[in-house]
């Protein structure tokens, strides 16, 4: 084996491993031994523009792209970083470069189909370039992409009978899952039961099946059945929230439908809002004098940066925009809030404790985080309920508030928690209300489910938010 070989394998087993830093260390050893290889410039170009580097992953890219024609994945390594630095039209055309290259690329198509679907809030637009390779010939990942982007526009129905002719055609564990899924949010009991079913028997041990048969099950009112399938999906992957989500969701269910006490205390031993949710006024930054002066000016700072008419695929956000990466930005602004909460999550981890709850068993002081994005809801805009599957502890923190927010009749634009996104038998209600305040942080789970209420009125509702995993 050569050197470049051997170094990119390493590089890609540490990558898959989690651990980036090294990765990044050997794809950039890589590169300094063979500086005039396409696949090596473009390996490290994509690990930055993993680590939100883009504007190192960009110049890699384009590199790249000088030293051949251009491969589908260089293009697509080139888009990302073009839209992590915001050059949205740029990006726009590596996205159809990239599909000319690979017709077939899933990545590709989704990521464009989304910035077409953000930019325009026009659903057959952003499937344009999507159905026209279609037409010259159906590829199942491709087909289950398009019912994909129904099911995010809110075409559910549109999904579903689109998924509903996939498994006729291709019986694969996807579109299964897919159909089940779907299927169950619009309240179509038993076609999620058949699909979950088959999806099982072809792939019992895959992660994704068993948290949408714990969601079908409980849909469908099993409690028993919905609680097997969590707990199976938490033994294959402990870390991931939905997991977690799953359990609570079954336990709860069982508590409602036994009175058996024992599911009680062991859904509070993960949701306990007593303990697990905080709502904690950020620090002042240094250079202003009052908190409501620092959360100004970084209202209007948002304000300036948002660029999209709606929302991502796969968000909570409905009738409003997300604008992702907001360290990647290096804004000074930004920086100072990332700064501002410091503190307030300190002081959160340190009431929190350390012992054999799910929760705070992770908990060693130090965190990092993992995401954190800021989303600026209109007049009639809100967030589904939906959980973080890949965070530890979640955050909303309010910027600007509409004045409605005020009203604690209506609690219209408020922060609820408790209520799953999808239908149970019988249902489960809202456990816990949140009322937002400007400069404010408000901490928990990230398995709890949460949404926000609909508000009206003139004024948007402008929050970041983030999750924290432990260091």
């Amino acid at each position: 084996m050569n050197i470049l070989k051997e170094l990119t394998l390493e590089a890609k087993k540490a990558q898959l491993a989690g651990n980036y830093s090294l990765a990044l260390n050997l794809y950039q050893q890589a590169y300094n031994k063979f500086p005039n290889s396409i696949s090596a410039e473009h390996n490290l170009a994509a690990i930055l523009g993993d680590l939100h580097r883009f504007t190192e992953s960009y110049q890699h890219a384009l590199n790249a792209l000088r030293k051949g024609e251009g491969a589908s994945a260089t293009w697509l390594v080139y888009a990302r970083a073009l839209m992590g630095l915001q050059l949205y039209n740029e990006a726009a055309y590596a996205y159809q470069r990239s599909v000319l290259r690979n017709p077939e690329s899933y990545d590709a198509h989704r990521e464009y189909a989304q910035l077409l679907w953000m930019m325009t809030n026009d659903l057959e637009k952003s499937l344009e370039l999507l159905n026209t390779v279609l037409q010259q010939g159906e590829v199942a990942a491709l087909v289950l992409l398009k019912a994909q982007i129904f099911e995010y526009a809110g075409e559910l129905q549109r999904s579903q009978q689109l998924l509903h002719n996939a498994a006729e055609k291709w019986p694969v564990v996807q579109v299964f899952q897919a159909l089940s899924y779907v299927s169950m949010r619009i309240g179509s009991t038993d076609i999620a039961l058949k699909s979950i079913k088959r999806a099982l028997e072809i792939s019992p041990a895959a992660f994704f099946v068993r948290v949408t048969a714990s969601y079908v099950y409980a849909s469908a009112g099993d409690g028993e059945a919905a609680l097997l399938h969590a707990c199976e999906a938490e033994r294959i992957e402990p870390r991931n929230q939905e997991a977690l989500a799953c359990k609570a969701t079954s336990l709860r269910l069982l508590y409602k439908t036994t009175g058996d006490n024992t599911y009680f205390e062991k859904y509070k031993s993960l949701c306990d809002y007593n303990r697990y949710l905080a709502k904690i006024p950020v620090d002042v930054p240094v250079g202003w004098d009052t908190r409501e002066a620092f959360f100004a000016d970084l209202a209007h700072e948002l304000k300036r940066l948002h660029p999209f008419k709606t929302h991502p695929f796969g968000q909570s956000v409905r009738a409003g925009s997300q604008l992702p990466n907001l360290l990647s930005l290096n804004n000074p602004l930004v920086n100072t809030f990332r700064d501002a909460i410091e503190g307030p999550i300190n002081r959160y981890l340190s009431t929190l404790g350390n012992d054999e709850n799910p929760l705070a068993k992770y908990n060693s002081g130090a965190w990092e985080c993992s995401g954190i994005w800021s989303v600026w809801l209109s007049p009639g805009g809100y967030h589904e309920n939906h959980i973080h599957p890949q965070g530890w502890l979640s955050s909303a923190c309010y910027i600007e508030l509409p004045d409605v927010i005020a009203d604690e009749n209506e609690r219209a634009g408020w922060l609820k928690l408790g209520q799953p996104m999808f239908p149970t038998q019988p249902e489960l209600d809202i456990e816990h209300w949140v009322k937002p305040e400007v400069g404010h942080l408000v901490l928990f789970p990230s398995y709890m489910w949460h949404g926000t209420s609909v508000f009206k009125g003139n004024k948007p509702r402008l929050s970041i938010a983030l999750d924290i995993v432990p260091k």
